[in-house]
């Protein structure tokens, strides 16, 4: 079991990773959601029955550790606001114009900014399948098993999700 937990975390260690990062945009964050997701593996790599793929697998548990930790600093901030997660909002804009997430290859970190904080402002499905489908660039069948759903709703959601960034952005930028 040991060997076989050992390859999991070299084949797939730099997914979780980017996945957690696409969505905490912080890299202590990422890495200590990362570690969680692996102890979770490991203390669970018995009773995997391998209906699904690792990757499906580990996905699920990035996305549902990130939402709790996203869920637990919204509650430890009374208006439940996103600015919670980064502290004050001009240390907010200043940490996202600064970060890099390998999934996104864009040189003007204005607009990574702008993109980020447009991400950030959409209800949390449309969040996460943007992360998963553009980010991680997984395909709609592989996402809606992670979000256990149909491809048609998942689908769906990225239709939504493109035309409220659409809209978020066409208000920054007009």
């Amino acid at each position: 079991m040991e060997e076989k937990f050992k390859q999991i975390v070299a084949k797939n260690k730099n997914k979780v990773f980017n996945t957690a990062f696409g969505f905490m945009k912080n890299r202590e964050d990422a890495e200590d959601i990362s570690q969680e997701v692996f102890i979770n593996v490991w203390n669970k790599l018995e009773k995997f029955r391998e209906e699904a793929e690792i990757s499906t697998w580990l996905y699920r548990i990035t996305v549902n550790k990130c939402l709790d930790l996203i869920k637990k600093r919204e509650r430890q901030n009374k208006w439940g606001k996103i600015v919670s997660l980064f502290g004050s909002k001009k240390d907010e804009l200043k940490q996202i114009a600064n970060h890099y997430h390998p999934g996104i290859e864009t040189e003007e970190k204005e607009i990574a900014k702008n993109l980020y904080v447009c991400i950030d402002k959409l209800p949390k499905k449309q969040r996460i399948v943007i992360v998963l489908t553009k980010m991680e660039k997984l395909n709609y069948k592989d996402v809606a098993v992670i979000l256990e759903t149909t491809e048609k709703a998942v689908e769906s959601l990225v239709a939504r999700a493109k035309e409220n960034l659409r809209k978020n952005l066409d208000k920054l930028y007009n």
